[in-house]
């Protein structure tokens, strides 16, 4: 879909679940903005991964908040707040402003849940680039020996072959960031020296039998497996889309970007994986 070029002359443009997918798919974590306009109570029952919260209400005063220099999406429950606020956008000089035609309640990907500040006491305050990564390899560490413990306790081998294969992503992503951190030139301590000063945390802060109780989901087949997997790489792309949201330009925020960059990677390999288990 073409863009139109920034002018405050230039209306919104509606997109369907399918072209709104589309075009988070194809562009880097942090090169557009995600903007929710529900109430807060609706974010933290649902929201998109990555989203930024304005309620509507708020939208006028809160204009300083949003990045210029980038397309911006917008969405809400059904459509209609976000067509409004991509309206008073595009009236501001916004420009390229997208809505979500149908809002979410017509979306079929993967959603976040829980409050703005979910998952965020897991990082300091003003956490450094070496923090970042070493907290990061802890969160995926932790993940993997979780899968690994599952796959021992299931009786059926297929998924438990499934778990083993997500562990394997795991480590592959502790691999990629021991990389990272290690570009970033010496230091006192290795990453997974580093990461044992950091409580053993998941994305969110919750475990994965928490996850299960949660979304009342039963382990009966591998694809059941896969959408657990694709919920929890959902919360932690929203937890460092939130976490770079709030961090100010430089390299934390970058550390962040690249680490969502990586977990989007991660989801659309899950769902390459969930086409061929049902195939």
């Amino acid at each position: 879909m073409p863009e139109p070029q920034g002018s405050k002359s230039v209306k919104p443009v509606q997109m369907t679940p399918k072209e709104a997918g589309l075009f988070m798919n194809k562009r880097k974590p942090g090169a557009y903005t995600l903007l929710d306009v529900r109430q807060d109570w609706e974010y933290e029952e649902f929201h998109l991964p990555g989203a930024h919260l304005t309620p509507l209400p708020e939208l006028a005063d809160r204009l300083g908040e949003i990045p210029r220099d980038l397309p911006i999406l917008t969405y809400c429950r059904s459509g209609k707040r976000s067509a409004a606020a991509a309206g008073l956008l595009s009236g501001q000089g916004f420009a390229p402003v997208f809505t979500l035609n149908g809002g979410i309640e017509a979306w079929n990907g993967q959603v976040a849940t829980g409050k703005r500040e979910t998952g965020m006491i897991a990082f300091p305050d003003s956490p450094t680039p070496r923090e970042i990564l070493a907290l990061a390899h802890g969160m995926e560490d932790v993940l993997g020996t979780q899968y690994r413990r599952m796959a021992q306790q299931i009786q059926d081998m297929d998924i438990a072959s499934t778990l083993e294969t997500l562990a394997g992503f795991e480590d592959k992503h502790k691999s990629l960031i021991r990389i990272l951190f290690e570009k970033l030139g010496p230091g006192q301590d290795n990453v997974e020296t580093l990461a044992r000063q950091f409580p053993p945390v998941m994305e969110s802060g919750r475990s994965l039998d928490e996850y299960l109780r949660e979304s009342e989901t039963d382990l009966n087949a591998p694809a059941d497996v896969l959408q657990l997997a694709m919920q929890i790489e959902a919360q932690a792309l929203d937890l460092y889309m939130r976490y770079a949201d709030k961090t100010g330009p430089g390299e934390a925020r970058e550390t962040f970007v690249r680490l969502a960059r990586e977990e989007k990677r991660h989801l659309t390999a899950l769902g390459n994986l969930m086409t061929r288990e049902r195939k």
